[in-house]
């Protein structure tokens, strides 16, 4: 009996020390509070040339509309951009030279094209720049009002002028011409 004595305390003393253990641990593994979520929700992408540019030659082939079934190609310059970050808007300011090409007979032509200054308008939605539409400038006498009416006074000027076409590369015929080539 005497034995037993010193081996029960030491048994009750594991026991205590085991138990102790065993909820000091469940403590640090499961807290009473479920941890906070750290994740922010999508923050739209920083605005930049890089990525308006990435949609202006996804969107600008869609402005001219084709009169011979054929592919719009379009070569543009990028005057500037403001930013609206209050609504998510930018505008972006670009003259846009588009052509149309296709084949006839194996021979490559131009059918329609279009060489204009445009606002096209972009949203940041959703964590994305989308372009949401475009605006051109009015005809006739207009033509240079509608101008300074769209685009900031810094490129209104240089818009009504026109831009040397010739100077973008590469041109519509150039990506027509590399386009169907690589179909044959």
């Amino acid at each position: 009996m005497k034995k037993f004595i010193p081996l029960a305390i030491i048994v009750l003393i594991l026991i205590v020390a085991l138990g102790g253990i065993v909820v000091f641990k469940l403590r640090i593994t499961s807290p009473a509070e479920p941890p906070l979520n750290t994740e922010s929700p999508i923050a739209p992408p920083p605005v930049s040339e890089a990525l308006i540019n990435e949609q202006l030659e996804n969107y600008l082939p869609q402005v001219l509309e084709t009169n011979y079934n054929g592919q719009v190609f379009c070569a543009y310059h990028l005057y500037g951009y403001d930013e609206e970050k209050a609504t998510n808007m930018v505008k972006a300011y670009v003259w846009a030279y588009c052509e149309e090409y296709y084949l006839d007979n194996g021979q490559l032509k131009m059918g329609s094209g279009v060489s204009e200054p445009l606002m096209v308008l972009l949203e940041l939605q959703n964590g994305a720049l989308m372009v949401k539409n475009h605006q051109p400038p009015r005809d006739g006498e207009l033509y240079a009002p509608s101008i300074r009416e769209m685009f900031p006074a810094n490129y209104a000027d240089e818009a009504i002028a026109g831009y040397p076409v010739d100077q973008l590369k590469p041109s519509p015929q150039e990506q027509a011409q590399a386009f169907y080539n690589q179909e044959k």
